[in-house]
């Protein structure tokens, strides 16, 4: 069985690609073709990567965004709102982890996530929203705006625009450093 997963396509300018794991790091980069190109590599001590699938469905209005998920249990779903377990989970001694690497086009969005990984965002250059529970997040738009949140991390953001809508950066455990266009005019609030 081929263990690593390898999807090519294109997305219009303006619309976004979803990009959901539960175990593992996601890494973005800059696409050099115009087209966005994700790989992924399964990583594992006991568990079956044979029962981690990879689902690629096109969501959004007229179907133009792309939606990429990585499942660990025939009982769960995947949509842009991110897991739904539906009955037992009965996969808890699965400890595969998938690595994600995106190469995107400046001009399409982002949202990635993440529950156990990291997410290094590199390449952007459009709206960025990145959200992890257990792990960093670096997060780099030559455009924007860009959001993002994490419970056990510290996130890194810089930007190039701030876009016209609040910008909200959340951790629990850890901190945040946001680097925003000179000369911006904005209200911050911080607790």
């Amino acid at each position: 069985t081929d263990r690593s997963f390898r999807w090519t396509g294109h997305i219009a300018s303006g619309h976004w690609l979803n990009v959901r794991n539960l175990n593992g790091a996601v890494r973005v980069e800059r696409s050099t073709s115009g087209d966005v190109e994700v790989t992924a590599e399964k990583s594992w001590r006991r568990g079956n990567p044979d029962d981690v699938r990879i689902e690629v469905s096109h969501i959004g209005s007229g179907d133009q965004d792309v939606l990429i998920c990585a499942i660990w249990n025939e009982n769960t779903t995947c949509d842009q709102d991110g897991y739904h377990s539906h009955g037992d989970r009965n996969n808890r001694e699965n400890d595969v982890a998938v690595a994600f690497t995106v190469r995107i086009p400046s001009d399409v969005k982002l949202d990635a996530s993440t529950v156990n990984g990291a997410l290094d965002i590199a390449g952007a250059g459009s709206e960025v929203e990145a959200h992890t529970v257990n792990g960093r997040i670096t997060a780099t738009s030559t455009g924007g705006p860009v959001r993002a949140s994490t419970t056990n991390g510290d996130i890194d953001v810089r930007m190039g625009d701030t876009g016209d809508r609040d910008l909200t950066f959340r951790t629990v455990n850890g901190s945040i450093t946001v680097t925003v266009p000179e000369g911006i005019n904005a209200d911050v609030d911080m607790r």
